[in-house]
């Protein structure tokens, strides 16, 4: 945990990334974890019931980290020109589709 709890800590990667693909790859893997976190955020309204209501801010606050994790990456990997610019487009546009709001009715 960080140092005010709030945000996991990011375990970086374990090994050299020198290539295209192990870039692409590693930023496909967060773009995956970005996706089952935002996924468990949809949960149905309930009324003002506010356990719900507080799980799904808990939830979305580690969504917008996760989310803030990928557009990172990419920049990061893109401005050093370790992945190209359709990698680039086609991920960060996964990550700006996420952002989207959902609402699902009970």
């Amino acid at each position: 945990m960080c140092a005010d709890g709030l945000i996991p800590e990011v375990t970086p990667p374990r090994v050299a990334i020198v290539t295209e693909a192990q870039a692409t790859n590693y930023v496909a893997g967060l773009v995956d974890e970005m996706k089952r976190v935002r996924l468990a955020c949809d949960v149905p309204y309930q009324g003002k019931d506010q356990t719900t209501v507080k799980a799904v801010q808990r939830m979305m606050w580690t969504f917008l980290s996760k989310q803030g994790q990928v557009v990172g990456a990419l920049n990061a990997f893109r401005l050093t020109g370790m992945i190209s610019e359709r990698a680039y487009v086609e991920m960060h546009q996964s990550a700006l589709n996420a952002l989207i709001p959902t609402i699902l009715s009970a």
